[in-house]
């Protein structure tokens, strides 16, 4: 029985490709604002202040931009706030 091979790099993109679609649509739908805010927030793991710190805001408008952001997402996708 011959060993088994790990997917392809091909087949790998493919999978993630509509994931990747999905994200950047709905990144696009916010504002240049919102989405700097959420990829702070995400993907650098960065607070409220340090947010505010780093886009020269205050840190009540950085949590501002972030629950519009958060709302728009979740409408996007049809998900309703708790």
């Amino acid at each position: 029985m011959a060993p088994h091979s790990p997917p392809s790099v091909e087949h790998a993109s493919t999978d993630a490709e509509p994931t990747h679609l999905l994200r950047n649509a709905m990144l696009k739908s916010l504002s240049g604002v919102q989405r700097l805010i959420i990829l702070l927030r995400y993907a650098e793991q960065m607070n409220d202040d340090e947010i505010a710190l780093a886009v020269d805001m205050t840190a009540e408008q950085v949590e501002r931009h972030h629950a519009e952001a958060v709302r728009i997402l979740r409408d996007s996708v049809g998900l309703q706030a708790a």
